[in-house]
């Protein structure tokens, strides 16, 4: 168990030191905000560069910028979305404030330092660049860009951005944008009644009341439509797909059609490494477990816990704890708790080993390595 910890805390302080939490890959030419975003040695030092350092909600992290919520009541229990208070961008590492808060309200990363927002006050939706401010798609042009997406915890609208496109919206019709060439429609506005997903090039698509798959680029179909009754997410080759209603979720190969996961679970969330987070029907209650998409078998027993955010082979858990709900991370694998479940009210996993805590009632961010269990 030591050894397992250790070997974890190497790995996160190892990726910070040779420069993992905010410098871009190859492929992403976009640099991040002031240079500062790095989380080695522990806590961020917030209070030195005069940020602020405690958020009523945290949404998504990008190269070291966060997507909060200041002023709001964190004890409402609502999605960040219907959080009031003022939204802004910070720098993890520094709290200084890459968006200004109460400038902007309901803000989404849709691809690189690309965000979708609405001037606060207003109502016209529209996409700028965190770093500089520019409009990349103007406002009013579409009621809304990309979603919230409750699979995410609600904190980013993951099924609805993908290679530079989002999904869009006017007139309560839909469709897809190209993020840059100032908007324009990838696949026309109303052509398509609703929009599940975009991913790879591909798109989740109903069309006179049944789903379907196309590929974006050509229109032509990949699963034929009418073939599943709804359509889930999507992680590489795999979708989630219900035939019939209530228990009968699975997985298949979009390109293949092989089935492979039976339809069998009332939800399914695809994760990294061939594993899903499904919900089984257990004693006439829905419960959650962790399963081995390839071969069936259980990684986390069904009914242990809830799930919430996902990163680096780790899990945020919920658990009910001397009667209490309690929050924590264990690694996927070993079920091993990294923080300890009930230590905090709250957390979330982000990459490169960034993590969130509800402290006092409020957020904050830190290093993985301050908040790891041991057993001395």
């Amino acid at each position: 168990m030591k050894l397992k910890l250790a070997l974890i805390m190497m790995i996160f302080v190892f990726a910070t030191l040779m420069g993992c939490v905010g410098i871009p890959t190859a492929e992403d030419s976009h640099t991040s905000p002031q240079g500062s975003n790095n989380t080695e040695g522990g806590d961020t030092v917030f209070e030195e560069n005069g940020g602020i350092d405690r958020y009523s909600y945290v949404g998504a992290v990008f190269e070291g910028m966060a997507i909060v919520v200041i002023d709001a009541d964190p004890y409402l229990d609502v999605p960040i979305w219907r959080a009031g208070g003022q939204w802004g961008v910070v720098d993890v590492a520094t709290g200084s404030e890459v968006v200004p808060f109460g400038k902007y309200t309901h803000i989404i990363f849709l691809h690189g330092t690309m965000v979708s927002v609405t001037p606060e006050g207003g109502s016209e939706r529209g996409v700028i660049d965190v770093l500089n401010g520019r409009a990349v798609v103007p406002f009013g042009k579409y009621d809304w860009i990309g979603k919230f997406d409750d699979g995410q915890a609600g904190i980013i609208g993951s099924r609805f951005t993908s290679d530079g496109m989002a999904v869009a919206g006017r007139d309560e019709n839909v469709g897809v944008i190209c993020l840059y060439s100032n908007g324009s429609e990838v696949l026309p506005i109303g052509k398509y009644s609703e929009i599940e997903f975009i991913s790879s090039g591909m798109a989740g698509v109903m069309l006179d009341g049944q789903w379907g798959v196309i590929n974006i680029e050509c229109g032509t179909t990949m699963i034929p439509f009418g073939k599943y009754d709804r359509l889930g997410n999507i992680y590489g080759d795999m979708l989630v797909a219900q035939l019939g209603t209530g228990s009968s979720w699975g997985v298949v190969d979009i390109k293949s059609g092989e089935i492979i996961l039976p339809f069998q679970y009332e939800s399914i969330r695809l994760l990294s490494n061939n594993r899903a987070v499904v919900r089984a029907r257990v004693d006439a209650r829905g419960r959650y477990g962790i399963i081995d998409i390839e071969l069936g078998h259980e990684v986390v027993p069904i009914g242990e816990y809830r799930f919430g955010s996902h990163e680096d082979g780790l899990i945020e858990v919920f658990r009910t704890v001397s009667g209490h709900a309690g929050s924590g991370i264990i690694e996927i694998e070993s079920r091993d708790e990294i923080v300890p479940i009930g230590r905090y009210n709250g957390t979330r996993i982000y990459s490169d080993g960034i993590v969130a805590i509800v402290e006092d009632g409020l957020w904050r961010f830190g290093h993985i390595s301050n908040y790891i269990m041991t057993n001395d």
